[in-house]
């Protein structure tokens, strides 16, 4: 639902959304898709803040880095998204094998 709402440009509501559904879901997954949901809306300095976290969590707990790159492939962040996207081929991340 929350990812409908950014969609259609109804950041604030999409958000809000997002926060209520993070509950529900494991902690890594949901942080990944709160900082693309900032990045999405461009509201960089949140996606940053949140990519921050994410990153200090791999720390200390495997985070996939698909999660990653979902918050750095924000407005000219491809770059980044790249790199990520490439550790996650180098370290086999499943999901990797549907992209085409």
């Amino acid at each position: 639902m929350a990812r409908a709402l950014i969609q259609k440009g109804r950041c604030d509501e999409g958000i809000d959304e997002a926060l209520r559904a993070e509950k529900m879901a494991p902690a890594n997954e949901a942080i990944g898709w709160r900082a693309q949901d900032y990045a999405a809306c461009g509201r960089k300095a949140e996606a940053q803040k949140v990519m921050n976290e994410l990153l200090e969590l791999s720390k200390v707990h495997y985070v996939f880095t698909a999660l990653v790159r979902r918050g750095a492939g924000g407005p000219g962040k491809q770059d980044e998204a790249f790199n990520w996207l490439d550790q996650a081929i180098d370290r086999r991340f499943g999901p990797m094998i549907y992209l085409k």
